[in-house]
């Protein structure tokens, strides 16, 4: 990782403006000059060469604190694009996490699956809170407020995705490892 951070930052803009425009479709107030917005679309541009070199189909980064120390930029806009355009990415080095999102992509015929962490549950109110700190997919935002663009909660640094997701039917998935060995656990709501 520390090898793309200092490598990314090299390439010309001709090579990665397309990621800006890219992301600039789909995230209200965007500021493409930002210099977050650059190191994301720089980012973005080399780990897209690595993922066609090495024929990846899913990532776990990880992102705390690397990205925030050593890019200057949150990882959240890469993990947030990359899964909306295929590529299930995941943060925290959670590579069970990158496995069951790929698993709920391929079985939700390509539809992005968003990663959240279980952060609440009121049994009065038969609720459940699942949240993360902003790399949700472009098309899991709320179509009226969309996809819009927002800083990390903890470092107050972009770029990272602010929104609510969107209703429906809504499965929850998770490969976890136990000492026992690998386990699944789903379930299924309408939210």
């Amino acid at each position: 990782m520390q090898k793309a951070f200092k490598e990314c930052i090299t390439n010309s803009k001709s090579e990665w403006v397309g990621e800006v425009d890219r992301a600039e479709q789909q995230v209200i107030g965007l500021q493409r000059d930002d210099e977050t917005v650059q190191k994301f679309a720089q980012f973005s541009t080399y780990i897209k060469r690595e993922i066609e070199k090495e024929g990846f189909t899913s990532l776990a980064m990880r992102c705390w604190p690397d990205f925030f120390n050593n890019l200057g930029a949150a990882p959240c806009s890469t993990l947030s694009q990359f899964t909306e355009d295929g590529m299930v990415t995941s943060c925290e080095s959670d590579i069970d996490g990158s496995i069951s999102m790929f698993i709920l992509r391929e079985l939700a015929k390509g539809n992005a699956p968003y990663l959240g962490d279980l952060v609440h549950i009121d049994e009065e109110k038969n609720s459940a809170v699942f949240w993360h700190c902003g790399a949700g997919a472009y098309s899991l935002a709320r179509p009226d407020t969309g996809a819009t663009a927002g800083v990390h909660p903890n470092r107050k640094i972009g770029l990272a995705m602010d929104f609510g997701l969107k209703a429906g039917e809504v499965t929850i998935f998770r490969v976890s490892h136990t000492p026992g060995g690998y386990r699944l656990s789903f379930t299924k709501l309408i939210c």
